[in-house]
């Protein structure tokens, strides 16, 4: 939860779960709990390893994470003082 009023301190996660939701048809019905955690896990996974992000250079979370030469610049997230 972010502040009130303040738009930015939701806009990674949101961008997130957008992206579960509309790639990996996380918005759609399911039959039960169990159905949900093993798509949810399944869909995060493929996020994480096999989907390029355009911010990390056309390249996976998990390959920046554990290929330290790709030498990718940390994420600035915007701060906003009320």
């Amino acid at each position: 939860m972010g502040q009130i009023g303040n738009c930015y301190d939701n806009i990674f996660a949101e961008r997130v779960i957008g992206t579960l939701k509309n790639e990996y048809l996380l918005g759609d019905r399911f039959v039960n709990t169990k159905q949900v955690f093993v798509a949810t896990k399944q869909s995060v996974n493929l996020y994480n390893t096999d989907r390029p992000h355009l911010s990390l250079k056309n390249v996976s979370p998990a390959d920046v994470y554990y290929d330290q030469s790709l030498q990718i610049p940390p994420l600035c997230i915007p701060e906003v003082v009320a």
